[in-house]
């Protein structure tokens, strides 16, 4: 059975999908895409709505009437899945409460006759970019828990507490005195990847490939990309790829995009003094968010300079830097002052400046995909920019 991934309502998860597509998004240990490449071994095609992206993805060119149009505001599991597999209409509505998740292609162009076969499932649903968050966790645990039925155990009595199992996919490198606390859930650690010495790992916890891990980190029920350097404290945070948190500071309950670097000392609060819930700020407004704890979510690119303090439940957009605070949510290509509580437009041109050089550090080549999607992306921003009051001219961090 072909699956189709659609992509609706991208602009809920500003500003992570700027530069991917929703279905590109990991929680837990996965994207959508690579939860569905992991179930299934049918062909996998692309209904796109952001069109920042310069990038061609497969389209569907076939009327096969088997195909499945999976809607990307989900959580793809694995027993959905497999309960779908069992449903063999060729005229098939999915719904999650009076929400529809999927169908049949045959129904593409319809209304959703009453001839159509509606079941309906128990999803979890990601309307909104802290979702991600929400779930990370308990998405986290069947992730790993799943890794560890295909990949190998490392078996070692010493510095191991508790009865999930510690996994890899290739050669691991431990220093002395790791701790891995596996009461909780399991463990994986990618291929290439350095721990060093008397750091805690608490699981259910994701490591990528070709990671570097600082001595006496304390990483607790996270989702770490490839390619990393990570120090200090993180806690139920999800970190894509070529980030960099080396020095000690804490990042809690937090989504980072890629090619992020945070400096030394930098503290993400992310639950109130009066223990209350949190609201998001998308912007514009403050959304409900239903949760005790929530961070940041910084979009690709970010950097955040030393001593920084980031309050929760706020947002820093594509290529935007901070300093000193973030007490607000600022647009993509800002430089933020939360000192003086005040913005200045990234020129273009310095951003792509930087994005090189830091792209270059991990021995990576900024190409024309990258230009162009720098482009699209300023551009689409000018207008946050503006109507948020951000400045355009020389911007200083002197008094």
């Amino acid at each position: 059975m072909p699956y189709i991934l659609k992509e609706e309502n991208f602009e809920n998860f500003f500003p992570l999908t700027l530069s991917h597509h929703i279905f590109e998004l990991k929680v837990g240990a996965f994207s959508n895409y690579e939860r569905l490449v992991n179930f299934t071994k049918d062909d996998i095609f692309f209904l796109v709505s952001n069109k920042l992206i310069p990038k061609e993805y497969k389209k569907y060119e076939e009327n096969d009437p088997d195909a499945l149009v999976l809607v990307s505001n989900f959580i793809i599991e694995e027993d959905f899945i497999n309960k779908i597999l069992q449903n063999t209409s060729k005229k098939l509505v999915i719904k999650s409460g009076n929400k529809i998740i999927g169908y049949s292609y045959s129904l593409i162009d319809s209304e959703f006759k009453a001839d159509a076969n509606v079941i309906n499932m128990e999803v979890k649903m990601i309307e909104k970019v802290y979702d991600l968050i929400k779930y990370n966790k308990e998405i986290l645990y069947k992730d790993v828990l799943r890794l560890s039925r295909i990949h190998n155990e490392l078996k070692f009595n010493y510095n191991r507490i508790g009865k999930y199992p510690l996994i890899t996919d290739g050669d691991v490198y431990l220093e002395p005195n790791v701790i891995f606390d596996l009461r909780e859930g399991p463990i994986f650690i990618g291929d290439g990847t350095y721990i060093q010495g008397n750091t805690r790992i608490e699981g259910p916890s994701y490591i990528g490939k070709n990671t570097l891990i600082i001595t006496n980190s304390n990483i607790r029920r996270s989702s770490i990309g490839n390619n990393c350097v990570i120090g200090g404290e993180i806690t139920n945070s999800i970190i894509l790829d070529y980030t960099n948190s080396r020095h000690n500071s804490y990042i809690g309950d937090s989504y980072l995009g890629e090619w992020i670097n945070i400096g030394a000392l930098s503290v993400v609060s992310n639950l109130k003094n009066t223990y209350g819930i949190i609201k998001y700020d998308n912007l514009y407004t403050k959304e409900e968010t239903g949760m005790k704890k929530l961070g940041v979510i910084l979009g690709d690119h970010v950097k955040v300079s030393i001593g920084s303090l980031l309050f929760g439940g706020k947002s820093a957009g594509f290529s935007s830097h901070i300093y000193f605070t973030l007490n607000k949510s600022i647009p993509s290509f800002t430089l933020w002052n939360g000192e003086k509580n005040e913005g200045y437009e990234f020129l273009f041109e310095s951003s792509i400046e930087v994005a090189k050089r830091y792209m270059q550090s991990k021995k990576v080549d900024f190409t024309e995909y990258h230009y162009k999607l720098f482009k699209n992306i300023f551009e689409y921003t000018a207008k946050d920019r503006e109507k948020l009051g951000i400045k355009k001219g020389h911007f200083n961090l002197e008094s």
